[in-house]
């Protein structure tokens, strides 16, 4: 009986360190495909905004799959929701629209957690509301949507930037716009 389950622990040993070895290889392992392609944006930050947008394929390595822009941005004390009124739990609204144009041959993210703000100090507004121009989470090859999205920032806080991430779009790099 004692060499029954001796046996018996022994084979469990053997398939949990089999499995934790499978489980590491497949978490540590790199892709054997391209990184992925780079995304643009469409404003330089060294630029001055001139209200032209601009494409440039260059800016990164591999192939452009999108091009991204913010359009307007607003401060709000309220946002108008499908559900009714959205108010403030942190002093105001902060939104940005965003224009997004899928340039790759598959289906790129579009949620609000997709979207970052950042203020003049560096810190990080998630996007509590976004309103966006497709029916589904996707934008789809060749497609472009707008995506409205609203941050609750306390009352007084300068918003300078929007970032945008998406594995496919943007190869899961954080693509960062500013905002006028």
């Amino acid at each position: 009986m004692w060499i029954a389950i001796a046996c018996g622990v022994a084979l469990l040993l053997v398939v949990v360190i089999a499995g934790g070895g499978l489980g590491a290889w497949l978490l540590l392992r790199g892709s054997d495909d391209d990184p992925g392609p780079a995304a643009t944006s469409s404003a330089d930050p060294a630029d001055d905004p001139t209200g032209e947008p601009t494409d440039d394929p260059t800016a990164g390595e591999g192939t452009t799959t999108l091009t991204i822009k913010v359009t307007s941005s607003e401060e709000v004390d309220r946002v108008e929701t499908d559900d009714g009124p959205l108010d403030p739990v942190n002093g105001t609204f902060f939104g940005a629209e965003v224009e997004l144009t899928n340039e790759a041959d598959e289906e790129i993210g579009l949620a609000g957690e997709n979207f970052t703000f950042y203020d003049d100090q560096g810190d990080r507004h998630h996007v509590r509301y976004g309103r966006f121009t497709t029916s589904g989470p996707q934008i789809a090859p060749g497609e472009t949507a707008t995506a409205m999205v609203y941050a609750d920032i306390p009352s007084g806080t300068q918003i300078t930037e929007v970032s945008y991430t998406d594995t496919a779009g943007t190869a899961g790099q954080e693509v960062t716009l500013p905002i006028d």
